[in-house]
């Protein structure tokens, strides 16, 4: 469970430019790291992204669908499966338009770390809904 969780600002950005039709990047890769500070909307990447270890690390391609929450289709939902490649402690994630380097979309700071061995895996699941309130 996050301790603390946002979309960023670049991925507002590519929020309204998907909407628009100007976006070609879709926000899927997930990525992982030992970082705890808290989360900003200002954030442009993860803390402290796990790239290293042998063989290198590297974000996955999760599985994005609509879902719902509360009405039809108003959750983008990113499911992906990180596996360790060696002994490490995982506190956050981050959900990025590339497989490298990116726009980071989403943020989260977990409540609790993960200690992890060689080859353990972590499924992540990012729900990001679209709410409105009328004004």
């Amino acid at each position: 469970m996050p301790a603390s969780t946002a979309v960023t600002q670049g991925g507002r950005g590519i929020i309204t430019s998907r909407l628009i039709g100007t976006a070609t990047a879709v926000p899927h890769h997930i990525g992982w790291g030992t970082g705890t500070t808290a989360v900003l909307t200002t954030d442009t990447a993860l803390q402290t992204e796990d790239t290293g270890g042998s063989p290198a690390y590297a974000r996955v391609t999760g599985t994005g669908t609509q879902t719902t929450t509360t009405s039809t289709s108003d959750t983008h939902t990113v499911i992906g499966t990180l596996t360790s490649n060696g002994t490490k402690t995982i506190s956050e994630c981050g959900l990025f338009t590339a497989a490298t380097s990116g726009t980071l979309y989403v943020r989260g700071v977990l409540a609790t770390a993960i200690a992890l061995a060689v080859n353990d895996s972590v499924q992540f699941t990012f729900n990001v809904q679209i709410t409105s309130s009328v004004v």
